[in-house]
This record gives structure tokens, C-alpha cells and sequence, in this order.
């Protein structure tokens, strides 16, 4: 590997916040079920949709009352219906998400294509962006992808109306970034071959797993580069640092969700063993993406000491079970280029989590561009490096992306 370098109270207002940031400004009424509007919808598969192959698109529908942000760009926002598989058992899912499309005439080899990875903003039913006029606070990173000129796809990722989004389940990320870049492909002709993943926290696992699975899961279409920003590829520390430190502001949900994830799969698991005091009073509210007043409120009273397990053999069953969820090599080595990038400062996805894996991705092979940003933290790291990347990628160059304050490592380049 070749490094280079150059030049109670707090906790409780960061976590109100960021669920007012989450929630805000969201218009839409949740849907029922994985659908689109049905007087303006196109049915694209008459048969059963169990029956079709991954990435088939089911339906879509025209959304004109989408963030400002697409409108601004200059682009069409359609929310479709698509196949995918899900990770665990392997069986078809119906997964929503939107599909942003430049306006204008395709270029000869059709718009490159970027599937983009959104955070998880909750567990339930409705909390995918595309049920949301301002996509759940996705709106810029979307707005960015578009005014590169890329045809843009989001999906929500696999989730049901009786039962939890499977957090951090790697391979049903990934193969859902893979299927709705098909899904894409089949609405607008325009779309090319050629695409990249993209995406941050969680939806950065979404486009690294998306790389290791694309030789194996992503035939008939040529994955260019990936690009993860502080990903959540192993979280597996998370209890142990909510018993022997306490969580910080950013952590407080990624623990309420992984431990509504484990209640959920994993029987005879007690909720009560993790989530106590007002937290566990607001669960429910807290982990769905409701009426965003009731959701801040419930997200100000949330403290520390409410996500703590009960003990350290129950931090351990945490950790046991989110141990399977990191990007372990399981899913087959990338054969793109992968940039992990983090921010120094980071205190939510720990910088360290991070480089373990990256370590372990160049160990079986993996092109990985490791870029840390000093200065920057988890919600302040910059993405135009990442996007000044992607763009090269798709060109075809290798432009060194260890500008201002930063240091990083490669690995594996060719």
C-alpha cells in the first residue's frame, strides 16, 4: 500500500436536529406499499412480479412535485417499482426509488449512469426518499450528480409494510443499487451502459457492496468506478462503545436502528436489553418517517443513556450480530475502482472501523483509493473530491485526488 500525504444536553439537541433534517419539509404522505401513483402509473410487467428477473421494471410514474432541486437542474424525476433480490433468502423483493433524467438528447453512448446510495433516514415502510417531495434531505447530492450530466437512480432499498428495513444487510444493498441501474436502463432508453456507484454512510456501503457483488450479480453492464463516503462497512463496535463510552450524537440512531434490526431478525432478542427510558416510550415514532413535528419531538428527548445495552454479554450479541453485516469479502473482491473516503474528524462511523476494512479490501485484491480528509468530520465532509473522482473515472483518467488536507492511501492500482 502506498501512502501519500499533503498539506446529557448535546447529545439530545444533535440528535433533534438531525431528525428535524431528516423529516423536514416532507409533503408526501407515506404510500401503501411498494407502488406508485396509481392514476398516473405504467404498468411495465402484466405478469406476477415474483416471476420476473432481477431488475425488472414493474412500474413508474412522472413525479413533478419532487425538490426543487431536480427541476433546478434541469432534469425529470420518474419513481418506478423494480425486481430485486433479497440478500438474506434470496427470494424477489419490490423495491421503489426515483430515476432523475437530464433533459435534452442522450449523448451517442447514452447518459452515464449513477446509482446513488442515500442514508438511511428509518426502518419503516415510509421512510424511502422517493415518498418524500424533498427526498428526505438527498435533494443536493442529487442536484450535484445531475449537473455533471449523469442519469441519476436512487433507490430505497428492500422494505416491507409489517416488517423493519433489514439494516446494514450488504448484499440486499448492493444488489439493490445493481437492480435499480437496470430497472433505469429499461425506463429510459437514453441510459447507457456504463455506470458508478455513489453514496454516503449507509448508502456508501450500498456502493462498495455494489462493487464486490457487480462480477458476480451485475451482468450486462459495466461498472465503472464506485465511490464510499464514511461507509458504514463495520459498525460492529457500536455496543462496545455504547457500554464502555457512551454513544455520541451521530451514533444514537445508528444504535437505535441496529438494535430494532436485531429484534426484528433475530429471535429472542429483547428490545428492552438496548432501548430503555423515553427512547423505548417514542420507539416507534423514532424509527418511522412520520409527521416530522412528532418525530423531532420524540428525537429531543433521546439521551445517551437510553441506548445503552444491559451489559456486556448483550453488547456482545450486538456485536456478533452485526459482525456478518460488514464488508468482509463475502461478497467477492471489486474488480473497479473503489474510493473509500472518511473524514479524520469523524466521530459517528469511527475513521478506524473504516481503514480495517480497506486494509482488508486491498488484502484480496481490491483497487481501493483510501482518502482521508483531515479536517473534515462525518456530516462536513466535502463530496466534490469524491465527484471530481467519479468523473475522471468515467473519462477514464487518474487524476491524483490527494488535494488541500488530506492524506490517504492506494492500493492494488493498475
Amino acid at each position: 500500500m502506498r501512502t501519500k500525504r499533503s498539506g446529557r444536553h448535546g447529545a439530545v439537541a444533535a440528535l433533534a436536529c438531525l431528525l428535524v433534517t431528516l423529516t423536514a419539509g416532507c409533503a408526501h404522505e407515506p404510500a401503501p406499499g411498494p407502488t406508485v401513483d396509481a392514476t398516473t402509473s405504467a404498468r411495465h410487467y402484466a405478469a406476477d412480479p415474483a416471476t420476473a428477473v432481477a431488475g425488472t421494471l414493474l412500474e413508474s410514474a412522472p413525479d413533478p412535485t419532487v425538490d426543487v432541486r431536480v427541476s433546478r437542474a434541469h432534469a425529470r424525476a420518474t419513481r418506478i417499482v423494480f425486481r430485486s433480490t433479497d440478500g438474506v433468502t434470496g427470494g424477489p423483493t419490490a423495491v421503489t426509488g426515483m430515476v432523475f433524467t437530464p433533459q435534452g438528447v442522450a449523448p451517442p453512448q447514452g447518459w452515464p449512469v449513477v446509482a446513488f446510495g442515500p442514508p438511511v433516514a428509518g426502518l419503516a415502510a415510509n421512510c424511502g426518499p422517493s415518498r418524500h417531495s424533498d427526498l428526505l434531505g438527498n435533494g443536493t447530492t442529487v442536484e450535484f450528480l445531475l449537473q455533471q450530466g449523469y442519469l441519476v437512480v436512487m433507490p430505497d432499498y428492500q422494505r416491507s409494510e409489517t416488517d423493519v428495513h433489514p439494516y446494514l444487510a450488504p448484499r440486499s444493498l448492493g444488489n439493490n443499487m445493481i437492480d435499480a441501474v437496470r430497472a433505469a436502463r429499461q425506463l429510459e432508453p437514453g441510459a447507457g451502459e456504463r455506470w458508478a456507484a455513489y453514496g454516503s454512510n449507509e448508502g456508501g456501503e450500498a456502493a462498495w457492496a455494489a462493487a464486490e457483488l457487480a462480477p458476480s450479480y451485475g451482468q450486462g453492464m459495466t461498472l465503472v468506478a464506485a465511490a464510499a463516503l464514511n461507509p458504514t462497512a463495520d459498525v460492529s463496535a457500536l455496543p462496545l462503545v455504547a457500554v464502555n463510552d457512551g454513544l455520541g450524537p451521530g451514533q444514537l440512531l445508528m444504535m437505535l436502528y441496529a438494535a430494532n434490526a436485531m429484534s426484528a431478525e433475530m429471535p429472542g432478542t429483547r428490545l428492552d436489553d438496548y432501548v430503555h427510558g423515553f427512547t423505548r416510550e417514542h420507539n416507534d415514532v423514532l424509527i418511522a418517517c412520520g409527521d416530522p413535528a412528532s418525530r423531532a419531538l420524540a428525537g429531543s428527548g433521546v439521551s445517551p443513556g437510553d441506548l445503552r445495552p444491559t451489559d456486556a454479554a448483550v453488547a456482545a450479541r450486538m456485536s456478533d450480530f452485526l459482525r456478518p453485516r460488514a464488508l468482509s469479502g463475502d461478497l467477492g473482491a471489486a474488480q473497479a475502482p473503489v474510493l473509500v473516503m472518511v473524514g479524520a474528524q469523524d466521530r459517528t462511523v469511527r475513521p478506524e472501523w473504516t481503514a480495517a476494512v480497506v486494509q482488508g479490501a486491498c488484502a484480496r485484491g481490491e483497487h481501493i483509493t483510501y482518502l482521508v480528509r483531515v479536517a473534515e468530520g462525518h456530516d462536513d465532509l466535502q463530496q466534490r473530491p469524491a465527484l471530481a473522482w467519479i468523473a475522471n473515472q468515467f473519462k477514464g483518467t487518474d487524476v491524483d485526488p490527494f488535494g488541500g488536507p488530506s492524506e490517504g492511501a492506494r492500493c492494488n492500482a493498475p
